[in-house]
């Protein structure tokens, strides 16, 4: 689904407002700060499909900044691949600071404090990726936060860029199954540069504390659909303690309880857009995968992924049989 944002639909006194609340609700809770007196202006493309969104951002010079009680958390957590498109920027994240001139590429998060800014009119591409399942696949990304990443992977960017021209409709609109597909396909890309990245990053962490992270991971996985599973069944099944699983988790900016949740969301959303489970009601699917209580797993559900099952189910071209859920 694509949306456009532009302050020329508002009225000049009310653009700073309704840019803040564009970049807040798209990418990260922040301050905005114009760069230029008389306010701000600015137009956002933006695609969003299932774990993924992309966009294309310009913007009068400004500065965006996100101090400690306002960083993501739990199943808000998100990785931003940003490609510099035009003008310069500075940013500044994990006690480093980058220069983005026009080709430059890195990665940031709304999980850590961060400072951007840029004292021209400027232009940039985002991918914006879900943090539970970045991390799933790059658990180290945080290695690359705020560095420029190219060189040997040069051939990403050059990738990445039609891909989001398409999705967020600089040459026309696309039917949601392309969209989706051309999503997937910049995901699978992101993914293989930025593990290539990884051998000239920062030091990774002790194998011994990835061994232990994945093995938990594995194992919520396997009992998703118990409804009893908690840190204390996981801990004794695995013969470790409760301090020294929440310890794992640590690392992760998430509690074992939130990932549990977020894995139970992620597993129940891929039923519902998926064709094998057409004829399962939202309510089988919600305690196939370890939920007791159908309202609670609405609430949830709606919290994730703003909408509710049921709407999730229809965007994806499904009848839904269950309707009070």
């Amino acid at each position: 689904m694509r949306i456009v944002f532009d302050t020329e639909t508002v009225p000049p006194e009310s653009r700073q407002a309704f840019w803040s609340d564009v970049l807040c609700s798209l990418y990260s809770q922040c301050v905005l700060t114009p760069g230029i007196p008389g306010g701000i202006r600015g137009q956002v493309r933006h695609c969003v499909v299932p774990h993924m969104e992309a966009s294309m951002l310009h913007s009068a010079p400004m500065q965006a900044r996100n101090v400690d009680g306002q960083v993501a958390r739990d199943e808000h957590v998100a990785y931003y691949v940003a490609i510099q498109l035009e003008g310069q920027a500075t940013l500044q994240q994990a006690e480093r600071e980058l220069l983005l001139q026009p080709g430059a590429m890195t990665v940031w998060t709304n999980a850590k404090p961060f400072v951007f800014r840029s004292e021209a009119p400027f232009g940039t591409a985002q991918f914006k990726l879900p943090g539970h399942r970045t991390r799933r696949v790059l658990p180290d990304i945080d290695r690359l936060l705020c560095h420029q990443i190219g060189g040997q992977i040069a051939w990403l960017r050059r990738a990445l860029l039609p891909l989001v021209e398409e999705v967020c409709g600089l040459h026309g609109d696309l039917d949601r199954a392309a969209e989706e597909a051309l999503m997937h396909a910049a995901f699978e890309l992101i993914v293989e540069g930025l593990g290539v990245c990884m051998a000239g990053a920062a030091p990774a962490r002790r194998p011994l504390a990835v061994y232990h992270l994945h093995r938990i991971k594995s194992a919520i996985d396997q009992r998703l659909h118990d409804p009893a599973l908690n840190v204390g069944m996981l801990a004794r099944d695995l013969g470790i303690s409760a301090t020294h699983l929440h310890r794992v988790f640590k690392a992760e900016s998430t509690t074992a309880a939130r990932y549990i949740l977020e894995r139970r969301l992620e597993a129940c959303a891929a039923d519902l857009g998926s064709p094998q489970h057409r004829a399962r009601t939202i309510t089988e699917i919600a305690v196939r995968h370890g939920f007791g209580s159908s309202s609670h797993f609405s609430r949830a559900f709606r919290a994730r992924f703003g909408m509710t099952p049921q709407q999730w189910r229809r965007a994806g071209g499904m009848v839904d049989t269950d309707v009070g859920a």
